[in-house]
């Protein structure tokens, strides 16, 4: 007997349906299985792109570059300077490619996002224009947000150059990840 015995008809309008195919697609699923999907946690993952397989394998080789040369570092106390720069740059590469592969879709979404954003503290900056009897037309309230833009802009700066003019130069170092230190004999 089968086990999945139940059938459930659903009727759709041509939008729905639109929608409904369009998420199908992305998953890459049969539309019973995303449903099931959708019904278990409510949430369906697009499928990969096509270039995740090759990025992944292309990963893994720099990764394995990269423990020969961790490995000859620490046998001989030498690193090629040719092949740490060639894998350097191959995973360079590879990052600008995740970027182009995954990141940039999502660049509407992000736009749209910063557009909803800024149209909302244009409003509320215009509301607390009109409470203190200011000039409300969008020229004055776009200088109003510029100059407390800038103004905090010169308050950050402000404050990191006396950070740096105050720190001591030790102490920085220490707060450089442990990737970014200069390759060091271990003392045994």
């Amino acid at each position: 007997m089968r086990e999945r015995n139940k059938r459930i008809w659903i009727r759709m309008t041509d939008k729905e349906y639109a929608d409904l195919e369009e998420k199908r697609k992305k998953s890459g699923y049969p539309r019973e299985v995303l449903l099931r999907h959708l019904i278990a946690d409510g949430t369906v993952r697009e499928a990969p792109s096509v270039d995740y397989p090759k990025l992944l394998l292309a990963l893994s080789r720099i990764g394995n570059n990269l423990n020969q040369i961790t490995a000859t570092a620490n046998t001989i106390h030498y690193i090629d300077p040719q092949s740490l720069e060639e894998t350097t740059g191959d995973l360079k590469h590879i990052l600008k490619e995740i970027h182009r592969s995954f990141l940039i879709p999502d660049q509407r979404k992000l736009t749209e996002e910063i557009i909803s954003d800024l149209q909302y503290i244009f409003l509320e900056v215009q509301k607390t224009l009109v409470g203190q009897e200011a000039d409300t037309d969008p020229q004055a309230v776009l200088q109003y947000i510029q100059d407390a833009v800038l103004e905090r802009l010169q308050k950050d700066n402000q404050t990191v150059r006396q950070k740096r003019k105050e720190a001591d130069w030790k102490e920085q170092l220490r707060e450089v990840p442990p990737l970014y230190q200069p390759f060091q004999e271990q003392k045994s």
